[in-house]
């Protein structure tokens, strides 16, 4: 879908979801060009999100309802947090911004 989404909205930014990191998709998001990567994140470490950010690519993650693991998911780089409980991690991304 995204390959030919790019193919009939070339001017449009293209994301992949995946349920878990892999070098496979991470390669198919820079042959489709995507902007970013939608994963879940109970599988993604540190690491994985290094690679992704080294490609320039945002990276979301969904199903977070821990605002600890929320914390650990903003300090190693992700941009986003797709989340059923929306007030407990806006409370702990608030706190994440005033920490030093």
């Amino acid at each position: 879908i995204v390959a030919q989404l790019r193919d009939r909205a070339p001017d449009l930014p293209g994301a992949l979801i995946g349920r878990q990191f892999s070098t496979a998709l991470l390669n198919r998001a820079e042959e489709l060009d995507c902007v970013s990567l939608h994963l879940r994140h109970d599988d993604l470490g540190r690491d994985s999100v290094a690679r992704v950010k080294q490609l320039g690519l945002q990276l979301a993650v969904w199903s977070v309802e821990d605002p600890a693991r929320a914390d650990e998911l903003w300090r190693w780089g992700v941009d986003a947090i797709i989340t059923r409980r929306p007030d407990v991690i806006m409370a702990a991304r608030q706190a994440y911004e005033r920490a030093p």
